[in-house]
């Protein structure tokens, strides 16, 4: 229900306001950040893009796999049941590992992952054209590399629901 809650931020509502007595559609959408809680998506916040939703790599995959665990699927499904409800919403999948071990091998890594996402929602009933996936390997790192708690951090996967 929470996550319903998270996602629900991101539906447009229409409001009418009247300027010299003539009706003008204005849209308005709820800030997302202002409704998330941790229980399900700590790092859910609003870009320009869409909503944004980050998956720890070590929650969502085991070490060197790309094989989803059953607890991350709890909350992909939740996710799904929502972007089912909302045919409108395409959404980004992006793949992300630490610097350790090779470009190439992160490379490979990370797009696995970004497609295990992408393959699993659309198992949930999500179309495939509503969704793309693409790894990015060990570019973009939100931490320094050089700490054990830095690379946890850039181990992830982003589901971004764009507007």
């Amino acid at each position: 229900i929470l996550l319903f809650a998270i996602l629900a931020g991101t539906v447009s509502f229409t409001s009418c306001k009247s300027k010299k007595n003539k009706p003008v559609q204005e849209t308005e959408t709820i800030e997302v950040v202002e409704v998330v809680e941790a229980e399900v998506f700590a790092d859910a916040v609003k870009t320009d893009e869409g909503v944004k939703l980050t998956f720890s790599a070590d929650l969502l995959f085991a070490t060197d796999s790309y094989t989803l665990t059953d607890k991350e699927k709890e909350d992909l499904d939740n996710l799904a049941k929502l972007l089912n409800k909302k045919k409108k919403k395409n959404i980004r999948i992006d793949g992300y590992t630490d610097s350790t071990g090779t470009v190439q091998y992160n490379n490979t890594l990370s797009e696995k992952r970004a497609n295990s996402v992408k393959d699993y929602l659309e198992k949930q009933g999500l179309e495939s054209s509503r969704i793309t996936a693409k790894g990015y390997g060990q570019s973009n790192p939100i931490a320094d590399n050089k700490t054990v708690e830095g690379r946890q951090k850039n181990r992830r996967v982003e589901i971004i629901i764009l507007n």
